[in-house]
């Protein structure tokens, strides 16, 4: 439908008003004709009273609804919304998701759009109970959101003038029956800003070179303890480390892991090498020598950088950061009841009492499998289980060298930080004509070029049966050699990686928190000794 106002005198006064409506039957065109009369009404009045205000652009969203009057808000709600009180919630409901888009702008992204979809089950979480049902608060959110996304395209239908964007909020998945595995999955907001902070205290604190040990090779706080730099193994893109001891809390390395199967490799992405490669630098720095930084610990007790720390130690300081990124108390309340529904025990029969440690050491567990498309049994074998599988021998896999550069590459799909990623999409390949240029054991490689030209490859799989795919996003490029499976939209392999906007703006908000007395706990070698000498 169009509208627009004609004077008596036959003078158009406004531009067209254009709505749109799927109409199942004759009540809801009559309601599409009534919304569409009172908002040329109230435009009319407007005009006439010469009260029209120019837009406020910092609030696109709200000025627009509030524009709107209350009649035509009321007049978008279904007719089975027959109850006022019901009508009045879900009006405030609307302008409250309106007011979270304010925030964003009219420019404005999936990865927000998820943002407005957690910070309103944020919302409903502080105004229940604190010992809320998430079930309840999961089951309100969708509603919410569900609404909003039946409102919201009339609504914008009806005021063209503001230009606003389509929008569609992601429907939260329904809580029943998954709330126990949830906890074993830290939301990507936590997770980026919980990796930018630790990397930015790995000089100041030695307990955050530890936690990254934590985040990305699944330690428990005693096996990362119990690490030296010199079972850490460096090959540029990524490294490996044997996970052989675990420290019992009096600095003993002792060997008495969960199972025989527990003396496992780690293999860590960048993000966890370049950690080590930084914390390494900045030991040379203080003074000591190459030997003496290979006989010390990855994690240092805080006035003496040679003695490992204690693993509480280690567990409490990665909660505070799990806290301090907005993991609050009825979330620990559901780690706690998963850890007791678990039978993960260990070599002596107790169950897992470290939050920390559990909830660190589950969400790689998720990462890996769910968003860099792991093999469940390749995780299990990294993370120390022992793997049932009559056709092949994960364990034996994950030690043999030739498949280190292989399982690094997928763990890369995981994405903490894309400064220090070798995510193909953070890390591409810049091509240049007649240059030659080859890469090694990858499972994803991205090329760029900044000038036109004709370019040659060739490639090579691992195994008689893989495939190769061929992504071409480019406009205008084209295949002239027949090439093997051609795709010319380009998507990750699997789950979400984000834009470094997104990242820049998870670090602004970690980069306000307070570290508090976890801001600076290490000291240099001359510090050391003025302690010791004070001592």
């Amino acid at each position: 439908m169009y509208g627009y106002l004609i004077d008596e005198n036959g003078i158009r006064l406004d531009a067209d008003i254009q709505g749109t409506i799927t109409a199942r039957n004759q009540d809801e065109v009559d309601i599409k004709i009534s919304n569409l009369m009172a908002r040329l009404m109230e435009k009319y009045e407007n005009w006439e009273k010469g009260q029209q205000q120019p837009r406020n652009l910092d609030h696109p969203y709200t000025i627009a609804w509030d524009e709107l009057g209350e009649t035509a808000q009321l007049a978008l709600l279904p007719n089975t919304w027959r109850s006022e009180k019901h009508k009045c919630n879900a009006l405030a409901d609307f302008r409250t998701l309106l007011e979270f888009l304010d925030d964003y702008g009219e420019d404005i992204n999936e990865d927000d759009l998820e943002e407005v979809v957690q910070r309103r089950l944020e919302k409903a979480n502080e105004h229940g109970n604190s010992s809320a049902d998430p079930e309840t608060l999961n089951a309100t959110v969708r509603g919410s959101v569900k609404a909003f996304n039946a409102i919201y395209p009339v609504f914008r239908a009806m005021v063209p003038e503001a230009c606003l964007p389509e929008i569609h909020l992601p429907v939260p998945l329904a809580a029943h029956g998954a709330l126990r595995e949830q906890v074993k999955y830290l939301p990507d907001k936590v997770l980026a800003k919980l990796a930018d902070i630790l990397f930015t205290m790995i000089n100041t604190n030695s307990l955050a070179l530890g936690a990254i040990m934590m985040l990305v090779a699944m330690c428990r706080t005693a096996e990362a303890c119990a690490i030296q730099f010199k079972h850490i193994l460096d090959f540029g893109r990524y490294a490996v480390f044997a996970v052989l001891q675990q420290s019992d809390g009096t600095y003993v390395a002792v060997d008495d892991l969960k199972t025989n199967s527990a003396y496992r490799l780690a293999i860590i992405p960048k993000f966890g090498r370049d950690a080590v490669i930084e914390r390494k630098n900045w030991l040379l720095k203080q003074g000591y020598t190459e030997e003496e930084i290979r006989e010390m610990p990855v994690v240092s007790a805080p006035n003496d950088l040679k003695k490992m720390a204690e693993p509480k130690d280690l567990s409490k300081f990665v909660r505070f950061l799990l806290e301090l990124c907005g993991m609050d108390d009825s979330y620990w309340r559901a780690v706690n009841q998963a850890m007791l529904a678990e039978p993960d025990h260990d070599g002596h029969g107790k169950r897992p009492d470290d939050c920390s440690a559990y909830v660190l050491r589950r969400n790689g567990c998720t990462q890996y499998v769910n968003r860099a498309g792991m093999d469940w049994r390749l995780v299990d074998a990294l993370m120390g289980h022992a793997v049932d599988d009559p056709d092949m021998d994960w364990v034996e896999y994950v030690r043999n060298p030739d498949n280190w550069a292989v399982i690094a590459a997928q763990t890369e799909r995981w994405v903490l930080d894309p400064e220090h990623s070798a995510h193909p999409g953070f890390d591409p390949v810049e091509l240049g004509i007649g240059a030659r240029t080859e890469v090694e054991e990858q499972t994803e490689i991205v090329f760029i070029t900044k000038e036109d030209g004709e370019y040659c490859f060739s490639a090579l799989a691992a195994e008689a049966d893989d495939d190769i795919e061929v992504r071409m996003p480019a406009s205008g490029a084209e295949i002239t050699t027949p090439m093997l499976t051609v795709s010319q939209e380009y998507a990750p392999i699997i789950g979400v990686v984000h834009d470094e906007k997104w990242f820049m703006r998870m670090r602004r908000k970690g980069n306000a928190y307070d570290l508090g007395e976890y801001a600076q706990n290490t000291l240099g070698k001359n510090e050391t000794a003025e302690a010791e000498l004070a001592g």
